[in-house]
């Protein structure tokens, strides 16, 4: 939650919930790795409960960019 400065990452929630979860992108509850971890609220979080591929490649491609947007800023300065 922290990484995500406790908001919800989903570009389209609608901020209907404060509060916020920590979703495993690949539903694998074990699997903790800071690439499989996304903050969504409630709300966001039950929607992916459902129709999981087309969330899991969606925050899946989030992720990436994050992560390249933060390598790339790293190696620039």
């Amino acid at each position: 939650k922290e990484r995500d400065d406790n908001i919800c990452q989903n570009p389209a929630c609608c901020g209907k919930s404060s509060t916020l979860t920590v979703h495993h992108i690949d539903y694998v509850k074990s699997n903790c790795s800071e690439f499989n971890l996304i903050t969504l609220c409630y709300v966001c979080n039950s929607k992916a409960n459902s129709n999981r591929e087309l969330w899991k490649e969606f925050y899946n491609s989030l992720i990436e960019e994050k992560y390249n947007e933060n390598t790339y800023s790293l190696l620039c300065r």
